[in-house]
This record gives C-alpha cells, sequence and structure tokens, in this order.
C-alpha cells in the first residue's frame, strides 16, 4: 500500500489497495476510475491569488492523513501571483520520491502542473469567493511569504493541528468502528519511542508538547519528562494534547537547511496562514489560529465558491463537508475528526 511513496508515479496495484482501505475504513464517496477527458485546467490568468488545489495521492500516506483528518485529501496549496508578473502555486512540502523541492516553497504554476500529473495527484480547484477575493491583499501575502520561504515543513506541529480533543481526533477501526485509538494508548507509546529514537521525539512532538506548558523548544526534556512537568504543573495529559496551537509560537527549525527560528507549519496550516496574512478572516483575523486547521477545516470554509473542478487525476476526487462553515473566532480548536 505505501509503495508509491518509493516511485515517481502511483502503480495501479497500489492505487487499488488504497482507495479498498478508504472504502472500509470511511464513508467518504468512493473513488473510482476518471474519465480524464472531464479535467479541466483551468485558464492560467483565471487563477487568482489565494485560490487553492486539494490533492489526494494514492500513495499510502496521503489515505493515512486524510483518513486522520477526516477528510477526502491529504495535501493543499495555493495560488500566488508575484511582483514578476508570474502565477505561482505555494505551499509546504518535502522533497520526496515524487517532488523535487523541499520546505516552504513556490513552484511557477506550468512547472506544478507537470509535476503533479507525473506524481499521479488527483487535483481539484476551489476558488475564493467574491467577498474573500475582494479582502485579498496580494501585496501582504506575498510580504508573509518571503518571511516564511524555505522554513522546514512542520513536523513539529503536525499532530497539534489534529488532536483537538481528549477522545473524538483519534481513528477507529472497522467495520463496527467501535474499537479506537486513544491518548491513553498513545502517552505511554510516545514515551517509549522518544527513549528509544529521542530524534524522532524531538522532531514532532516533544517541542509542541512543550509548548503547551511554557517549555522552550531546546530538546533538553524528554517526553517523559515533560509528562512529569505537566502532573507538577496540576495539568492532565489528556488537557495538555487540547490546548490550541497558537500562531505566534515560534520553533527552532531551519531555513533553506540552516538553523532558524520561526512557524512550524503544515501544508493546511501554510495555506491558512497565507489567506489570514491576506485579510481574508477580517475582524476575526487576530482570533484564529491557523495552526489547528486540517484538511477539513480549509475546504469546509465559506470563503470559497460553492464549487470545484478537477483538473488532474484517474481516479476520482470530492470534498467531504465542502463550503459548510463560515470563519469564526477560534475556529477548528475543539473539532472532532473521527472517521467515518
Amino acid at each position: 500500500m505505501f509503495l508509491a511513496e518509493f516511485t515517481t508515479s502511483v502503480p495501479e496495484k497500489v492505487a487499488a489497495l488504497n482507495i479498498d482501505m478508504m472504502d472500509k475504513y470511511t464513508n467518504f464517496d468512493k473513488i473510482v476510475p476518471r474519465d480524464t477527458s472531464l479535467n479541466k485546467i483551468p485558464d492560467k490568468k483565471d487563477v487568482h491569488s489565494g485560490d487553492s488545489f486539494y490533492i489526494m495521492r494514492l500513495d499510502g500516506l496521503n489515505p493515512l492523513l486524510g483518513w486522520a483528518m477526516g477528510s477526502t485529501t491529504g495535501h493543499v496549496t495555493t495560488a500566488l501571483w508575484m511582483e514578476d508578473g508570474e502565477l505561482y502555486v505555494c505551499e509546504s512540502t518535502i522533497a520526496d520520491s515524487y517532488w523535487p523541492t523541499d520546505h516552504v516553497q513556490k513552484t511557477k504554476w506550468e512547472t506544478w502542473l507537470e509535476q503533479a500529473e507525473a506524481a499521479d495527484f488527483q487535483v481539484v480547484y476551489v476558488p475564493l469567493n467574491a467577498e474573500a477575493r475582494a479582502k485579498y491583499n496580494e501585496t501582504a501575502a506575498r510580504e508573509w511569504f518571503s518571511t516564511v520561504e524555505g522554513l522546514d515543513y512542520g513536523f513539529k506541529t503536525m499532530i497539534w493541528s489534529w488532536i483537538d480533543t481528549r477522545e473524538d481526533n483519534f481513528p477507529c477501526i472497522a467495520p463496527d468502528f467501535t474499537v479506537c485509538f486513544s491518548w491513553e494508548l498513545a502517552e505511554p507509546l510516545l514515551a517509549w519511542i522518544d527513549r528509544m529514537v529521542p530524534e524522532i521525539g524531538d522532531y514532532i512532538w516533544n517541542p509542541g508538547y512543550g509548548k503547551r506548558l511554557g517549555i522552550p523548544d531546546d530538546g533538553k526534556m524528554r517526553t517523559s519528562d515533560l509528562y512529569y512537568e505537566a502532573s507538577k504543573q496540576g495539568i492532565d495529559s489528556n488537557d495538555v494534547i487540547t490546548i490550541p496551537e497558537q500562531d505566534d509560537w515560534l520553533y527552532n527549525t531551519t531555513r533553506y537547511d540552516e538553523p532558524a527560528v520561526g512557524r512550524s507549519m503544515v501544508c493546511c496550516v501554510f495555506v491558512c496562514s497565507t489567506w489570514k496574512a491576506a485579510g481574508v478572516f477580517g475582524e476575526d483575523t487576530d482570533n484564529i489560529n491557523c495552526g489547528e486547521m486540517t484538511n477539513w477545516d480549509d475546504y469546509a470554509l465559506t470563503i470559497h465558491e460553492d464549487y470545484y473542478t478537477q483538473i488532474i487525476g484517474d481516479y476520482s476526487l470530492t470534498l467531504n463537508d465542502f463550503h459548510i462553515k463560515a470563519p469564526y473566532s477560534h475556529m477548528a480548536e475543539t473539532c472532532p475528526s473521527i472517521a467515518p
């Protein structure tokens, strides 16, 4: 099922295994082969800054991420016209077998489309609606992007944008979905992994857990130390994981592979943060933490037009719960995400 993580394209047998997994473990619309003549790539001039592109690659990892988030996609990017008059697709991602560049990045429109096709992405195009487009300050978005371009992908905050509740974000097992993963299982497991391979803890969960306790991101405390610190502060570990990620929290990370201090953003957090920097959320801007957003949270917003168009892919891609909620203060901070 994960073989395509090591290949430039997705073999049909691998895609079939991933489709079967999504069919068994979610109640999303079934993924079916698609007549590619129906794919309609928008004319470049019709794509506006702030428009977004939601992606599913049937490679094992994308479906797993979507399953955990309660979304039908595993990645999202956004469009931005730059000062050079060129349209770019901007995103936070990593270099791997099918994608050539690392970090927060921008790729020219034509190049991005070619790479997306070659990688066997399923892509839907979602334009901003007229109201959001009118609010979108392109200059502000460019200026913000220039401050984060080259930052490392947001591994340090990945699980914290996903987990908002004590119980209702952990996936359950088919066929009846009554047996679910839980923090009570995750808590000792993370401590054991951190003890065996401390680099994993320091790269994925220790910095974010420490932020919630006011502990510096310096790698000096192990996962078990952080649990002990929480108990000393009188905070139940179940409650620590529900503390919202704050957009002004900075982490020890890298920028263009050099040590740096900055935001730690996965794809959906990055796209939301671009909208936020551009002023799309209006008077709610200061009360929205994009660090809490998932793919589902991004495409559920009514800042989009009420339609989307599949532009790339051999298989169908639909967005569950699309266009169902208007932005509001502290959104996505206490959201369940259990599939199905």
